[in-house]
């Protein structure tokens, strides 16, 4: 026969209306069940699929390469926001910024694999 434990005496803190983050360093935390940082997670990931596009298009054979490294600087970096953004890549890579790289740096493969 399995007993029961016996009910607390007291109502835990959540009751109480304190809240899922007292005494919870875990529940504090709160990137994680935010709407809003919820999207900027995301844009994080497009960011580094955007970087390892780039690294693996124009830096992976050389990563040192001067040359490439100012076209990178003068068609990505230099124009800040005097050009639309969008362009940007586009320009540098000579195509569309696709997830390739970003599957290939996780070591999984992607559509153009």
């Amino acid at each position: 026969m399995v007993k029961t434990p016996p009910a607390l005496p007291f109502p835990d803190n959540f009751d109480l209306g304190q809240g899922y983050t007292w005494g919870n360093l875990v529940g504090q935390i709160s990137q994680f069940v935010d709407s809003y940082y919820a999207g900027l997670y995301y844009s994080y990931q497009w960011c580094m699929a955007y970087a390892a596009d780039v690294f693996y298009t124009a830096f992976y054979d050389d990563p040192f390469n001067s040359a490439t490294g100012w076209g990178y600087r003068q068609t990505v970096l230099q124009p800040s926001g005097a050009k639309d953004i969008k362009g940007l890549l586009p320009a540098f890579l000579g195509r569309e910024p696709n997830t390739d790289g970003y599957y290939r740096q996780l070591g999984i493969k992607g559509k153009g694999s």
